[in-house]
C-alpha cells in the first residue's frame, strides 16, 4: 500500500529524496503543487532513481531580513570546487546541467588547483589545497550535489531540482567556470 501523499512529502523534505516507485502517484504531484512545490524525478546513471521536492520558478522562499529563511554560507573552497564540477560535468550550456557527464576526480582537482592558492594553508603546505578540495567533494556529495563512483564524479540529484531561473543565472557565467580538458 502506498503512503499517503502528505507523509511522503514530509519524508522528502526531511531526507531530501525518496526512492522512486514505478510511477509517482498523481496525488503526490497535486499535493506538492498545493504547497508551491514540484516533484522532480532524478536518475543518476548507476544509481536507483529518486524523487525530490523542488520549487516552482519564483516561488522559492527569499532569504534574509525578517523572512525567517536563512541560507547557510559555505566556504570558498566548496564553492570553487563545485564550480569546477559544473565546468567538467556540464558540457552544453543549452541543456539542463543534470545529469551531465562523468568526469575524473583528478580533472576537477586540477581545475581547482589551476585557480591558484585559495586558502592560507594551500600557500604554506602545497598539498593542503588538494586536501581541502577533496574534502569539498565529500561535502558536495553529502549534499547530493554530486555523485562519486570510483574516481568518476558527476552531478547529483539535487541539481535536478534547480529551476529554470537558476539555470539561466548559471548560464550567464558558464564561460567562467574553471575547466581543464580531460586527457583523451
Amino acid at each position: 500500500m502506498a503512503e499517503p501523499g502528505a507523509l511522503t512529502l514530509a519524508r522528502m523534505r526531511a531526507t531530501g529524496q525518496i526512492p522512486m516507485a514505478a510511477q509517482v502517484p498523481a496525488a503526490w504531484h497535486r499535493q506538492a503543487a498545493e504547497a508551491g512545490r514540484r516533484l522532480v524525478e532524478a536518475v543518476v546513471p548507476g544509481q536507483l532513481p529518486v524523487v525530490m521536492l523542488g520549487w516552482w520558478d519564483s516561488l522559492e522562499p527569499v532569504a534574509g531580513g525578517d523572512t525567517g529563511v536563512e541560507r547557510t554560507r559555505t566556504s570558498q573552497i566548496v564553492l570553487l570546487t563545485f564550480a569546477a564540477v559544473l565546468g567538467a560535468c556540464w558540457p552544453d550550456r543549452s541543456e539542463h546541467p543534470f545529469p551531465g557527464v562523468a568526469a575524473e576526480e583528478e580533472t576537477i582537482l586540477a581545475a581547482v588547483a589551476a585557480l591558484g592558492p585559495i586558502t592560507a594553508s594551500a600557500v604554506e603546505g602545497g598539498t593542503a589545497g588538494r586536501r581541502h578540495s577533496k574534502g569539498a567533494l565529500r561535502r558536495l556529495g553529502d549534499a547530493r550535489l554530486l555523485a562519486v563512483e570510483g574516481s568518476g564524479v558527476r552531478l547529483g540529484p539535487a541539481v535536478a531540482v534547480w529551476s529554470e531561473e537558476q539555470i539561466t543565472a548559471l548560464r550567464s557565467v558558464y564561460d567562467r567556470l574553471p575547466r581543464i580538458e580531460e586527457p583523451t
